[in-house]
C-alpha cells in the first residue's frame, strides 16, 4: 500500500540519520500522498510550504468548490502559505485553521533590500511568457510576442538584449512553434535565466497574470501589462487590476497592440517608463504576498517548522511515559 511504501522509505532514511519532519510544496498532489501517509504512520510531521498563491479572485471560490466536491481534508501537520488570500482559499480543508500559517515567501527575502543598478547597466527588455492555456490569453500572447520580436528587430542597433523568459523547455519550444520564424538579432528565448538577474537589468518587463510581475515590484524595473481582448477580462480573473489606482501608479497598461509597441520602443530608446514610488511598489507586492513586519519570511518558516517538530517530540515523550 502507499502507507507501507512511504513508511519503508522513511524507515530507510532514518537508518542514515534522524528525520524530524518532511516538507512538501503542495497540500493535495498525489505525488506527495505516500510520504504523508508514511509520516503519519511514524509520527513524523508532514509539513507544506505551499508554492501556490491564490490572489487572483476567482481561484479562492474555485478552490472551495474543489475541496467540497472531493471531500478533501488536509491530513498533514501544518501548512505555511504566502498570503491571507491563500489561507482563506485552503481553510475549508483544515480542521484547525491555526495549522495554516501565513509566513510570506522565503524566496523573496533576498529581494527586499536589492539596490537599483545604474541606468548604464540596464541593457535588457523582458517578456514573461503567458503562453500556457491556463492563462486564457493564448491569442493575445501570440500578438504580444510578435510585437516584442518586431520591436527587437527595429531597435536592434541599440545593442539591447530582448529576452523572452520561458517557464521551462517545453514552454520555449511551444512559443517558438507558435511564432514561426524570428530573425531579430538580439532576441533570445531562455528558461534558465533567474528573474533576480533579469529584472534589475531591465528597461521594461512585459507580462500578464504572473507572480513574476509582483517580483518585479521589488526592483525598479518598469512593468508593462497588455490590456486588450483576452487580457482585459473581469476583475475576478486578473492578478493586477487595471482599474485599481495603486496598480495604475506603478504599472503601464497597454490598451492596444500599438500602445504596447510604442512603450517598448520608448524603453529601448532610453525613456524611463512609469514605475511609481518604491513605497507604492512595495505596497502592491505586500497586498498579494505577506511581508513580515519583523524578521524575514525564512525566519517565519523556521518558526513554523520548529513548532511542529517540538510538538511531535512532546507527543512522543508523552507516549513513552504513558507506556
Amino acid at each position: 500500500t502507499l502507507t507501507e511504501f512511504g513508511t519503508a522509505i522513511l524507515t530507510e532514511a532514518r537508518r542514515h540519520g534522524p528525520v524530524d519532519a518532511v516538507a512538501s510544496a503542495n497540500i493535495d498532489y498525489w505525488q506527495d500522498e505516500t510520504m504523508k501517509l508514511g509520516c503519519n504512520a511514524l509520527g513524523i510531521p508532514f509539513l507544506v510550504l505551499c508554492r501556490e498563491n491564490h490572489t487572483i479572485p476567482w481561484t479562492s471560490p474555485w478552490k472551495h468548490a474543489h475541496i467540497a466536491q472531493s471531500r478533501f481534508r488536509f491530513e498533514g501537520a501544518g501548512t505555511a502559505v504566502f498570503s491571507q488570500a491563500t489561507k482563506d482559499a485552503y481553510a475549508p480543508a483544515f480542521d484547525n485553521p491555526d495549522d495554516l500559517w501565513i509566513t510570506g515567501a522565503p524566496r523573496y527575502d533576498r529581494w527586499l533590500d536589492l539596490k537599483p543598478l545604474p541606468e548604464a547597466r540596464k541593457d535588457h527588455i523582458g517578456l514573461i511568457t503567458f503562453n500556457d492555456p491556463g492563462y486564457a490569453a493564448v491569442n493575445v500572447f501570440t500578438e504580444v510576442a510578435r510585437i516584442f520580436e518586431q520591436a527587437a528587430r527595429e531597435e536592434s542597433a541599440r545593442g539591447l538584449t530582448w529576452l523572452v523568459k520561458c517557464k521551462k523547455k517545453g514552454d520555449r519550444d511551444e512559443t517558438l512553434e507558435r511564432l514561426g520564424q524570428v530573425d531579430a538579432p538580439n532576441l533570445r528565448f531562455e528558461y534558465e535565466t533567474p528573474l533576480f538577474e533579469l529584472f534589475p537589468r531591465s528597461r521594461a518587463v512585459v507580462g500578464y497574470n504572473s507572480l513574476a510581475l509582483l517580483e518585479a515590484m521589488l526592483t525598479d524595473a518598469p512593468v508593462v501589462v497588455p490590456c486588450w481582448g483576452e487580457t482585459r477580462p473581469p476583475r475576478r480573473d486578473v492578478l493586477l487590476d487595471y482599474n485599481d489606482p495603486l496598480t495604475q501608479r506603478v504599472v503601464s497598461f497597454a490598451a492596444s497592440p500599438g500602445e504596447l509597441h510604442d512603450l517598448l520602443v520608448r524603453a529601448a530608446r532610453g525613456e524611463r517608463l512609469k514605475t511609481g514610488t518604491p513605497e507604492d511598489r512595495r505596497a502592491l507586492f505586500a497586498a498579494n504576498i505577506h511581508v513580515p513586519q519583523n524578521g524575514t519570511a525564512s525566519r517565519k518558516v523556521q518558526a513554523f517548522i520548529e513548532h511542529y517538530v517540538e510538538r511531535a517530540r512532546r507527543r512522543e515523550a508523552d507516549r513513552k511515559l504513558a507506556s
